[in-house]
């Protein structure tokens, strides 16, 4: 094999070697995620009103709520432990689990103490995997 037919052989490979990281990160999933953004929906509601994500990535309350309405968010055990009062907002969750939020104003069932799935009215769940 000549010197030049070896140079276009490792060329070759090293180019299918880079599709083939390429191609392994896009199905790993490594490529960053966008955060999902939460809005106010009309009719004292939060939209989407359940969002699922991984361990370690945030959400946004975007600025639609126009300072009428909060977000209480549970610890992951039903306890009240952060109020975004001013939007937008973005929220990281940094361990797996459950967090329910609600609307203080919007939420007749839950005030400032109770976030949990029984909350009703302007309420949601965020799922961390």
């Amino acid at each position: 094999m000549s010197a030049k037919m070896k140079i276009l052989s490792l060329a070759a490979f090293c180019l299918f070697l880079c599709v083939l990281s390429l191609a392994c990160d896009m199905k790993h999933g490594t490529t960053p995620i966008a955060a999902p953004v939460i809005t106010y929906g009309g009719n004292f509601s939060f939209i989407p009103s359940a969002v699922t994500i991984k361990t370690g990535m945030s959400v946004i309350w975007d600025g639609s709520f126009n300072g009428s309405h909060t977000a209480y968010i549970d610890d992951a055990a039903g306890n009240c432990v952060t109020n975004f009062t001013s939007f937008p907002v973005t929220g990281t969750f940094s361990s797996h689990g459950t967090y329910h939020y609600h609307c203080q104003y919007h939420s007749p069932t839950c005030g400032t103490t109770i976030c949990s799935a029984a909350c009703t009215g302007m309420a949601g769940v965020i799922v961390v995997q």
